[in-house]
């Protein structure tokens, strides 16, 4: 079993990669993130972008991915996972709003297309890709529009990937998991205090289905009131 996650050092990622540790023994984990992540076999840190530049992004990925791969001795990988991300609010009156577009399309769509790339070079055929899109994309975002844009052109990037000619090896299968709030300590302490939480668990935002290639997937959510 290997796996490449874009983003693996955050909370999201870490839970990925120890998810397909857990399910196959002496998996090869790969992580790529801008910070590192000992629990990875290969880990790989890359500096962050000073801006977009997706094909710049994704040369400098591409590149130690099979860097990492060859000292593995892999010719392809099972999964290509993005995980990373960010949140910013604002709408289209505020100066906020406006500056969120640039730092929205950086921290979320970016490395999607990046991952995308990633998957269409590197992962074997029958291989699956997944990207995390977001639940609130599906309606407009009017407080948060730079986040939302991102996220709509996230589900757009895994549907168009989901057709003959996208790139990706046969028999790939690309799927959008598309979570509420993801249950991070940050997120929790950002709720109000002794309020129900509806979050969902970072491992069920990439759990491994075969469903409909292309399929954009509501994430499973659970009640809690504390750790």
């Amino acid at each position: 079993m290997s796996a490449l996650v874009v983003g693996g050092a955050g909370c999201l990622g870490r839970a990925v990669l120890a998810s397909f540790g857990r399910r196959a023994a002496g998996a090869s984990l790969l992580s790529l993130d801008l910070v590192s992540n000992p629990m990875a076999t290969s880990d790989m840190v890359v500096a962050a972008p000073g801006g977009w530049g997706a094909a710049a992004s994704a040369q400098v990925a591409l590149e130690a991915a099979q860097a990492a791969m060859a000292r593995e001795g892999l010719d392809h990988l099972d999964a290509v996972v993005c995980t990373a991300g960010s949140w910013a609010g604002g709408g289209a009156d505020s100066k906020d709003g406006l500056a969120s577009v640039d730092s929205m399309l950086v921290a979320n769509l970016q490395p999607a297309v990046t991952a995308a790339h990633l998957a269409c070079r590197l992962l074997r055929p029958g291989g699956t890709l997944v990207l995390v899109g977001a639940d609130a994309a599906l309606q407009p975002t009017p407080g948060m529009v730079g986040y939302g844009m991102a996220k709509a052109a996230t589900h757009h990037l895994i549907q168009s990937l989901a057709v003959p000619g996208s790139g990706l090896p046969e028999g790939a299968a690309v799927l959008g998991a598309l979570p509420t709030v993801i249950d991070t300590p940050a997120n929790r302490a950002a709720m109000p205090s002794g309020k129900p939480l509806l979050l969902s668990r970072p491992e069920a935002c990439v759990r491994g289905n075969r469903r409909r290639h292309g399929s954009l997937l509501k994430t499973d959510s659970h009640f809690g009131s504390g750790f």
